[in-house]
């Protein structure tokens, strides 16, 4: 018979599927309408700025657009410097080393059994990082985005599971009076539990 070979994937079925992607969809629907209730500030004109229009706002800010200007006169000082692009490039080029590196990335085997595992995924999970989903590219934005926008969110999570070791607490086996209880054979009662 084969050796089983363990799938570091997680298998679902089609319900389950259907579930996660209604999950998704909720979940972001409802990220959406909170998004909407929130007070994004004045624009020039004093009408307030509603999330997209915030964002093209300060993307506009960020690439030097301007809106052009009529008073006193019409084109009046229509140039514009970049400030905000060079202020965010130059603090970008000096977090983004501190926020991603792949070099210094390990991957360890989380129990004894994984060690023969170990070279197989670091191989696997180097080629995820740097082909796959190119995580160096993401760090990139979030970094832009959160030194630009000064608002960012992510989230991180994590699931604790719990991993059966072999051993045992010995309990006593008592009476209602609180004796210890013993078999035939003159050994003391005890109940084996889990740690």
């Amino acid at each position: 018979m084969p050796d089983k070979i363990n799938s570091i994937q997680i298998q679902i079925d089609s319900d389950m599927e259907q579930l996660l992607i209604e999950t998704v969809i909720e979940d972001f629907k409802a990220a959406e309408e909170a998004r909407n209730k929130k007070d994004y500030g004045l624009n020039a004109q004093g009408v307030a700025f509603t999330f997209d229009e915030k964002i093209k706002h300060l993307k506009d800010m960020y690439y030097g657009k301007r809106q052009p200007k009529t008073v006193p006169w019409k084109n009046c000082s229509n140039r514009s410097m970049k400030i905000a692009m060079a202020i965010i490039e130059m603090l970008h080029a000096r977090m983004f080393p501190a926020v991603w590196n792949e070099d210094l990335i390990r991957w360890r085997p989380g129990e004894r059994t994984d060690k023969e595992k170990v070279e197989r995924i670091n191989k696997f999970m180097e080629w995820w990082i740097k082909v796959k989903a190119k995580l160096r590219n993401v760090f990139d934005k979030w970094t832009k985005v959160a030194l630009g926008f000064g608002h960012i969110f992510t989230e991180v999570t994590w699931e604790i599971k719990y991993k059966d070791v072999g051993e045992y607490v010995e309990i006593p086996i008592t009476d209602e009076f609180g004796v210890q209880l013993y078999e035939k054979d003159g050994i003391a009662s005890v109940n084996k539990e889990k740690k």
